[in-house]
């Protein structure tokens, strides 16, 4: 009998740790156009997500990226610390481009990037991807 509530605790743990891994790792990804262009942005809502970032990633294709989504308008600052890729930063406000930072390198955390005032979105692209698509200041941020 001992066995057995043993067995049954441990599949049970096992079960949990399953679930909990999954939920941790599952991140929800929607479909934008910006500059004439699709793309299938993972969402950074919840401060976990948002801190997490893009960190680990270790390349970024032509339709991928990250979205930052702010509830209300606030400013913004972001690192590059433990990155592994360049990327082009996109400041967001009500879905349209208000700034950007392009060619973006990894490093120690030294430098840090202000949003140009209150944003309600940051957007994260591969370094390059701003002027191959032609971004400009006034391009809607447009959910598919």
């Amino acid at each position: 009998m001992r066995l057995k509530v043993i067995a049954v605790t441990l599949v049970l743990v096992g079960l949990a740790s399953a679930v909990f891994m999954l939920r941790k790792n599952t991140r929800l990804s929607i479909k934008y156009r910006i500059a004439d262009h699709d793309l299938d942005l993972t969402l950074a809502q919840t401060l976990e997500e948002k801190s997490q970032g893009l960190i680990g990633t270790k390349k970024l294709n032509d339709n991928q990226g990250m979205l930052f989504i702010y509830d209300e308008g606030q400013e913004a600052k972001f690192w590059m610390k433990d990155m592994s890729i360049p990327i082009d930063l996109i400041w967001l406000s009500r879905d349209k481009v208000v700034d950007f930072e392009k060619n973006i390198q990894p490093d120690n955390g030294e430098k840090l990037y202000f949003s140009p005032g209150e944003i309600d979105g940051v957007l994260e692209v591969r370094a390059g991807w701003i002027d191959q698509y032609g971004v400009k200041l006034g391009d809607k941020l447009e959910k598919l």
